[in-house]
């Protein structure tokens, strides 16, 4: 995993441990969620786990009205799979308390 081609995901991550959106100008969790989602589609399944254990997950399914997040998610046809070992490594050395 190269830091600075995933320093937006990395940024995502800590803005979801804190609840708290973080190096963006968005105002909305969904605004800010979609864009990340589309750029790191192949990291899907390491967004998942952040979104489901993070309170960030369960406030995008009440404030996500629209469904917008689940659109998104249908038209790519996100794959849940962690295969990467080495991004796996790095995440967990990174955020434990999620990856651990």
């Amino acid at each position: 995993m190269k830091l600075h081609e995933n320093k937006k995901l990395l940024i995502f991550i800590e803005s979801a441990i804190n609840l708290k959106i973080i190096g963006s100008n968005f105002t909305s969790w969904v605004q800010y969620t979609v864009p990340i989602i589309s750029t790191y589609q192949n990291y899907w399944g390491y967004i998942k786990i952040v979104l489901y254990k993070t309170e960030l997950g369960r406030m995008l399914r009440t404030v996500d009205t629209k469904g917008t997040i689940d659109k998104k998610i249908k038209d790519f046809s996100l794959n849940d799979e962690c295969s990467d070992s080495m991004v796996s490594n790095f995440l967990f050395k990174l955020f434990p308390q999620i990856y651990g």
